[in-house]
């Protein structure tokens, strides 16, 4: 039986606003999965595994993405 990833409010909060960002960017500069997860140094696999929520990511994943797309990951 796969274990299920629970998360809280903010966790999804966060999460949904950097998926809006993916998916902006991929659609303003036209670029495929492979091309993005390259750009932002990481794998495909994870960049869709996090698309489709069935990741939880690690902070070192969270600020490799969050840089490469130009936006700020404030921890408090």
């Amino acid at each position: 039986m796969k274990s299920k990833i629970i998360k809280t409010k903010e966790q999804i909060e966060i999460e949904l606003k950097i998926n809006k960002a993916i998916l902006n960017k991929i659609k303003k500069e036209k670029l495929t999965y492979s091309e993005l997860a390259r750009d932002l140094g990481i794998s495909e696999y994870k960049l869709i595994r996090f698309l489709s929520g069935n990741i939880d990511p690690k902070l070192d994943f969270l600020k490799k993405v969050t840089y490469g797309l130009g936006l700020r990951l404030t921890i408090s």
